[in-house]
């Protein structure tokens, strides 16, 4: 499958690239969902290769039933302003877009910036992705690994 990358307006323009007032990121519709329980609404995620782990804010954990803070504690550092923050891990079943179910042990954070990171635990080990930022807008190829 082959996405286009989404673009989100920057307020201030970027000055130091010439007053850039957009960034184009990566991101794929996704849910999250618990056993047979049903799915989280829609919602956008991030690849972010440079995430060990698929991060999503509480709120989207709380939504389908889980007790985030009886979750697998784990100290977590670089992705919330300040020196470091809690995640609760939990299985969920991860939803992405129309094509793949995959099950991922995802941590969960209060007040999170991003709604979600998928990361290199839980999705990049599951998906080939080629990114292209020479087009315009930019793409990326995504493709499940098969495990035979």
């Amino acid at each position: 499958m082959i996405k286009e990358y989404h673009r989100i307006p920057v307020n201030p323009p970027y000055a130091a690239f010439n007053g850039e007032a957009e960034e184009w990121l990566p991101m794929l519709y996704v849910r999250i969902g618990k056993k047979h329980a049903k799915p989280s609404a829609r919602f956008g995620a991030m690849l972010d290769t440079g995430s060990s782990f698929c991060l999503f804010r509480s709120d989207l954990g709380r939504s389908i039933g889980i007790d985030v803070f009886a979750g697998t504690k784990q100290q977590m550092s670089g992705v919330v302003p300040g020196a470091s923050t809690e995640a609760f891990f939990h299985r969920v079943n991860l939803h992405i877009e129309a094509n793949w179910i995959v099950e991922v042990n995802a941590g969960f954070i209060e007040n999170f910036t991003w709604g979600a990171l998928l990361g290199r635990r839980g999705f990049f080990d599951q998906f080939n992705v080629k990114f292209s930022h020479s087009d315009h807008p930019p793409v990326f190829e995504i493709e499940r690994i098969v495990v035979h």
